[in-house]
């Protein structure tokens, strides 16, 4: 199927009709993960360490509200790429810089969890409770992965 098949897809006669109003993005590709909302994915947390081995450049997630699915998969890829990170840690992170209700359910917590455990992490999700402030926290946070990304933040802000 041509490329852009993957951006505009169903309905021939529409796809026709709509292609000039789409855009070609060079080297996207595009996994879909089916799950519902609040819930976590159906897959092992091998799933990610094997996801991660074929990404390379910008990644993105998203799903109909932009926190629980979208960032329960951006929790469990930092976790693989961040291995001073716990799911705490992680969580953090994600709080901080994208939204604090992101992760919206204790199933999902748990998710994340299981992902950290596999990696050989601490399973300690359930502390995020406690936080008031994850800008805060992330920004008092010594782990190696927290310092180099407020750097690089504070490059882009420049």
């Amino acid at each position: 199927s041509s490329r852009l098949s993957r951006v505009l897809d169903g309905d021939d006669e529409l796809v026709k009709l709509l292609k000039d109003f789409s855009v070609e993005i060079p080297e996207y590709r595009l996994l879909k993960i089916e799950w519902e909302d609040r819930k976590a994915p159906a897959v092992v947390p091998e799933f990610w360490v094997e996801l991660n081995k074929h990404l390379h450049g910008d990644v993105m997630t998203c799903c109909q509200g932009g926190h629980g699915r979208s960032g329960t998969a951006a929790v469990c890829l930092m976790l693989v790429n961040s291995p001073d990170y716990s799911a705490l840690d992680a969580i953090i992170h994600l709080r901080a810089v994208h939204c604090p209700r992101a992760i919206e359910s204790a199933v999902q917590h748990e998710y994340i969890d299981s992902v950290a455990k596999f990696l050989g992490r601490e399973g300690d999700s359930i502390k995020a409770k406690k936080i008031d402030n994850y800008a805060s926290a992330f920004a008092n946070s010594d782990r190696p992965t927290a310092v180099r990304t407020r750097e690089w933040l504070k490059k882009e802000e420049k």
